[in-house]
This record gives structure tokens, C-alpha cells and sequence, in this order.
């Protein structure tokens, strides 16, 4: 009985994981990271063009990694219900929550707790935007000019 439980478990595992999509969402990652962090000046020619050209395309990388996500989650959701002939809201954001807020709100101690700490004591001035607007997910709304890692 073990072993048929292991085996069911193992085949939900492989239906809901696709190694092919990973170098997908990396790519993704770095197209996003590349755009948001470099801003290089372009020349003239065909080839700074072409360079320029794609360097623009970049911001397309989100659209796949909304594309891969949805994909994924929707998958989920369908295994939950071809397993159980249920769906549960409640689960489904709960273990939405429970994978992406700690990571979130680590990054919201180490910014706005650790970084400072270490910008005083580097003898650095840091300026950061109130909070609570990334504490409540309306950091959107907030449009003043900071230096915010």
C-alpha cells in the first residue's frame, strides 16, 4: 500500500513539474533583470540598431513569465480537481501565500531593517519610501523618487 502511495505521489510530482520550462523562466529572468539594470547608450550603425532593436524587445520577457506562471498554476488547479473532483480557493491562495510572503516580506526586513543598519555604520545615506505601502501591496501608489534596493 506504501508503495502504490509513493508512486501516485512521484506521478503528481512529474504532472506538475516541467524542467523543459525552467530554462524558459530563466531567460525570462534575466531578460527582465537585463532591462531594469542596464541602460546603455546606442549608436548609430545597423549593428547598434539591431542591438537597440532587441534590447527593447526585453520588456516581452514578462509577458512569457506571466504566460509560463499561468500555465503552471492552471495546471494545478486542474490536478487538484482531477484528484480530489474538488477546488479549493482557500488551499489554492493559501499555498499561494505560504511559497511567495515569506520570501516577500524577507526582502522587506533585510530593506527596510538590515540595509539601513549597514548604510549608517558604512557611514552611506539611504533614502526609502514609507513602509507601509509595501507592507499593505500598494507600494504602486507610491510615487515619490528613492533610492530603494
Amino acid at each position: 500500500m506504501k508503495r502504490k502511495v509513493s508512486r501516485n505521489r512521484n506521478s503528481m510530482k512529474k504532472q506538475l513539474y516541467y524542467p523543459q520550462l525552467d530554462s524558459i523562466r530563466g531567460l525570462s529572468f534575466l531578460g527582465i533583470f537585463l532591462y531594469h539594470s542596464i541602460h546603455p547608450e546606442f549608436g548609430s550603425g545597423l549593428i547598434s540598431s539591431f542591438v537597440q532593436y532587441l534590447y527593447h524587445q526585453l520588456p516581452l520577457a514578462i509577458d512569457v513569465f506571466f504566460l509560463l506562471s499561468s500555465f503552471l498554476l492552471t495546471r494545478i488547479g486542474l490536478v487538484e480537481y482531477e484528484k480530489r473532483h474538488n477546488f479549493s480557493f482557500v488551499n489554492y491562495f493559501t499555498r499561494r501565500v505560504l511559497r511567495i510572503w515569506p520570501l516577500y516580506y524577507l526582502l522587506m526586513f533585510l530593506s527596510f531593517i538590515v540595509f539601513p543598519i549597514m548604510a549608517v555604520k558604512a557611514g552611506a545615506s539611504m533614502s526609502l519610501p514609507d513602509p507601509l505601502f509595501y507592507v499593505f501591496f500598494v507600494s504602486n501608489f507610491y510615487h515619490v523618487d528613492h533610492v530603494f534596493f
